[in-house]
């Protein structure tokens, strides 16, 4: 796949886009944006599917009324005319478009049935059994509108009609659907639908959605088809923070020679560079909230504090240090009041009157060793057992399960004692280091700590927690991911690994409003300060 254009400055840029990469085009209105758009689509006719911010965002029908001919001739009229410069500003058949859409959705849960039918007519059953396990696009779509914290269904009705189901109430017709719940609807049928190694050229999915609906639906698109690669224009600034595995190309201006752009003033940003604050002031101009944490992009931290907090940008920063300069250096700037900026970092042994004063600059620190507490606790855990019997009738055995900790937990005293007592060494050193002064003052410093003594307790407690079966306790106060109980209770309860059974429980997050609250209540000085 290419993308050629003509800079300003600098002559032909061409960036290289590969399956699996996801290409964000952000400017401010007139900067060129479409146009740019337009020739990426031009290069890649052959293989690229095109969504236009011109995109008519509602329903014509909600069935079938498209031949395959039919729909295959449209199809080539609008590769002709996407080729051309009107397109940038008139799109050819809107409302075909969406009919397309349509269509495509239903064709696949029909083709999908007749290559199961198929395989039973052909007396291969154990074929046919593992094409039925195959999701189709629209259970798919499904799910990820349920994670984008949309509460309808999309359903198939007698004569291929699609209609709309909102928390478990009487079907509609999807023309009947709000503007932002239409857009989401097409965005996902139409990327859904693709075939592999396309293109998936889109012009500004923000349209009618709020970011806390299409930043996870992006995302979550973007991770179930990594067959595909992604060039996304957005006004939203946003979108490329939150996906942080993206480039973004930042278009400032452009030069028009009569009907047509002739060269653009663009800067590139790899996946690892930060966005700069003036384009996030030109595109934003708006207050918004940003949450810091420890780890990684792929965390387990990040995931489930998106989904509890999903009005908020969660951003990992590696460690406490970094989490704390970066809160600390959005609240002192005057430059950055429309940005409101939150902390969350692990305990660490650290002393009540240091927990207040972070806790004063906007830093919260969590009650137990790490997020593992929120995946692991026992109602979590018996919660995720319900589910399995109710949903996959899976034998799921949730006191074995909450057991397990205590027996696989209990091999690994010494270690796990360890890891605390290094901690406490460590933060004892940390808070006391000396100064110059008193350096010079003292030719002989030191401190004693008495890790014998500090050992005995720490072990006193661990065979407390132990010989009491308190499984919240062990899994809130020791990291216990490094030991073999959190994939114990992933298999007691029927997952073949953790990383299945943490994907279970934020899907129980996104289901279950209860659940979301009394995870959110775990970190209630933080959630108390967002919702304040």
């Amino acid at each position: 796949m290419q993308f050629k254009f003509q800079s300003i400055e600098n002559g032909e840029i061409e960036i290289p886009i590969e399956t699996g990469q996801v290409v964000f085009v952000i400017g401010s209105n007139g900067s060129g944006k479409s146009s740019l758009m337009q020739k990426l689509f031009a290069q890649n006719t052959d293989h690229a599917k095109k969504i236009s911010s011109q995109r008519q965002n509602w329903f014509e029908t909600d069935s079938l009324d498209l031949t395959p001919a039919a729909k295959t001739q449209i199809e080539q009229n609008m590769i002709n005319h996407d080729r051309q410069d009107t397109a940038r500003w008139k799109e050819y058949q809107p409302g075909q478009r969406a009919s397309i859409a349509i269509f495509d959705l239903i064709e696949s849960e029909n083709t999908r049935a007749r290559k199961i039918t198929a395989s039973v007519d052909s007396g291969d059953l154990k074929q046919a059994e593992m094409k039925a396990k195959t999701q189709a696009p629209l259970s798919i779509l499904n799910g990820l509108l349920a994670t984008a914290n949309l509460g309808i269904e999309i359903q198939i009705k007698k004569d291929a009609k699609l209609v709309a189901v909102k928390n478990g109430g009487t079907p509609y017709s999807i023309a009947e659907l709000s503007d932002g719940e239409r857009n989401a609807l097409l965005i996902g049928a139409s990327i859904l639908t693709a075939d592999p190694g396309t293109l998936l050229i889109i012009d500004e999915p923000e349209r009618h959605l709020h970011r806390s609906i299409i930043s996870p639906l992006l995302l979550s698109l973007f991770e179930t088809r990594q067959d595909c690669a992604f060039v996304i224009s957005t006004h939203n600034v946003s979108l490329p923070m939150d996906s942080l595995r993206s480039s973004t190309v930042l278009v400032r201006s452009c030069v028009w020679n009569e009907n047509s752009v002739s060269g653009w003033d663009v800067d590139l940003l790899e996946a690892d560079e930060c966005l700069t604050e003036e384009i996030k002031e030109a595109i934003l101009g708006a207050r918004r909230q940003i949450l810091f944490i420890e780890g990684s992009a792929d965390s387990l931290d990040r995931h489930i504090y998106t989904l509890l907090y999903p009005d908020l940008s969660v951003v990992p920063r590696g460690n406490c240090v970094n989490v704390e300069r970066a809160v600390t250096g959005i609240r002192s700037s005057i430059d950055l009041h429309w940005v409101s900026s939150f902390g969350l970092i692990d305990r660490d042994n650290r002393e009540q009157d240091e927990i207040q004063n972070l806790q004063d600059r906007g830093i919260f620190a969590l009650d137990c060793y790490s997020v593992e507490s929120l995946y692991y606790c026992n109602d979590i855990i018996k919660k995720v057992a319900e589910r399995q019997q109710a949903v996959a009738e899976e034998v799921a055995d949730a006191d074995a399960a909450v057991n397990s900790i205590i027996t696989e937990v209990a091999k690994h005293k010494d270690r796990l004692c360890g890891r605390l007592i290094e901690k406490k060494v460590r933060t004892f050193i940390a808070r006391d280091l000396p100064t110059s002064d008193v350096l010079m003052e003292n030719p002989i410093y030191y401190k004693r700590f008495d890790v014998g003594a500090t050992i005995k307790e720490e072990q006193e407690s661990f065979e407390k927690l132990i010989a009491s079966s308190d499984t919240e306790g062990l899994v809130n106060r020791y990291p216990v991911r490094e030991t073999g109980a959190l994939k114990k209770v992933a298999e007691h309860l029927g997952f073949q690994s953790r990383v299945m059974y943490e994907s279970a429980v934020r899907k129980l997050v996104v289901e279950d409003s209860d659940i979301k609250e009394m995870l959110r209540q775990k970190v209630k000085s933080l959630t108390d300060a967002i919702e304040g």
